[in-house]
């Protein structure tokens, strides 16, 4: 359709979007509401007689509205226009992931961080309505101007309660972010979502597919029987904890991965948390001449060294400033918040600086001397009825 149609009496056509495969997206503005800027998705017309298409499409529409959520664009209206069948939804006006991915550019890891975990928290709102996306990809994120995540597109979503609809062409959903078990099983439930998302995180972090052959089914083969690289291993500031977060997403096995999006999505605050809470410190703490320097992106095994030949003095001020920036993050109400999740998070950096924190544990020491003592007793009692029940009376009298 030309720019200045009008459809259905109040939606003039803007411009054209784009193609998908199964209609057009256009860009229109609202005749009754001062020109409200709305997208306009229409069925082709040569598939409206398809009943299997069709009766999809109108899935789309009713998963649709039953989801409210600021990272799920929000579908307005389906009408029928003479040969039009269409519906209004909100216009998203800053592109598409996918057209982040094609500028083959890195995307920031606190970038990556951010919009991933808004992901999850679109995917959990349209799984708390009962529906199974089931068509993750980087055409269905969609980003505002603003930077924030927009999920899209509920073409082939399976609600709980809705028609079960015949798969149209074989496998639904795209062959790059489609989990193992749907391939072998036709399994279809939630975790279905958090293995694309999985796969997301992972193409934004390296810019490829943890899963690519050069055909369909070697494609299928690679994700059915190998593991891939770890994203860390592909990019040196991507740290081990988000790698982490990544390859548990992307468990072969259902039942291993995060159980709610949710959960992945308390995973990535909490990461994010501590990833921009350690570099500001880094960038703006004045140790006052000693170096305590956090490499987000590099060895965590060494968290803390000393820039000055005096090592006694500048141990005692290390320990006293880690210990001051450490009861500083602690007792930060939104670390608090973070740390009440009932899943148990992947071990940050915040974990590192207690691992690492000078002074002798005196608990864990007044323990290991408890059962050390009680593993002599009990060695010195079993000597003493060994030696007097069997070596004793072997003994010349004296």
């Amino acid at each position: 359709m030309q720019p200045g149609t009008i459809v259905n009496g109040r939606y003039e056509i803007i411009k054209c979007l784009g193609t998908g495969s199964m209609g057009m997206v256009y860009v229109c503005r609202h005749l009754e509401l001062a020109g409200h800027i709305v997208a306009m998705k229409v069925l082709f017309n040569e598939v409206v007689r398809d009943e299997v298409v069709r009766t999809r499409f109108i899935n789309e529409i009713i998963a649709s509205y039953g989801v409210n959520h600021v990272n799920v664009v929000r579908a307005y209206e389906y009408f029928q226009d003479g040969d039009i069948v269409a519906f209004t939804m909100e216009y998203v006006d800053g592109g598409d992931l996918a057209d982040k991915l094609a500028l083959r550019e890195p995307i920031p890891i606190d970038q990556t961080i951010e919009w991933l975990g808004q992901m999850c928290r679109g995917v959990q709102a349209i799984h708390d309505a009962g529906i199974v996306h089931r068509d993750l990809k980087p055409e269905n994120i969609l980003l505002t101007q603003d930077g924030h995540v927009k999920i899209t597109d509920f073409g082939i979503a399976r609600t709980g309660t809705g028609p079960k609809l015949t798969e149209y062409g074989g496998v639904v959903g795209t062959i790059d972010y489609v989990s193992p078990e749907y391939l072998e099983r036709g399994q279809v439930d939630a975790r279905l979502d958090i293995y694309a998302l999985g796969v997301l995180g992972y193409e934004m972090i390296t810019g490829v597919i943890p899963f690519q052959g050069n055909s369909v089914v070697e494609t299928m083969t690679l994700r059915l029987k190998t593991i891939p690289e770890p994203p860390s291993s592909l990019r040196e500031d991507c740290s081990e904890e988000l790698s982490r977060i990544i390859m548990q997403a992307l468990r072969k096995d259902p039942s291993d991965r995060y159980q709610t999006a949710i959960e992945m999505c308390q995973d990535l605050e909490y990461l994010g948390y501590t990833e921009q809470t350690f570099r500001g410190h880094d960038q703006n703490f004045d140790t006052g001449g000693v170096g305590v320097r956090i490499n987000t992106g590099g060895d965590r095994s060494l968290l803390f060294s000393d820039d000055v030949d005096d090592e006694s003095d500048s141990r005692m001020r290390e320990e006293q400033n880690e210990d001051d920036f450490y009861q500083e993050i602690v007792n930060d109400p939104r670390y608090k918040k973070l740390t009440k999740t009932k899943i148990k998070p992947p071990k940050l950096k915040i974990d590192l600086i207690e691992s690492n924190r000078g002074g002798v544990n005196v608990s864990k020491l007044f323990s290991s001397l408890v059962i050390y003592l009680i593993i002599l007793l009990v060695g010195y009692s079993i000597g003493m009825y060994v030696f007097t029940s069997f070596i004793k009376p072997l003994l010349p009298a004296a």
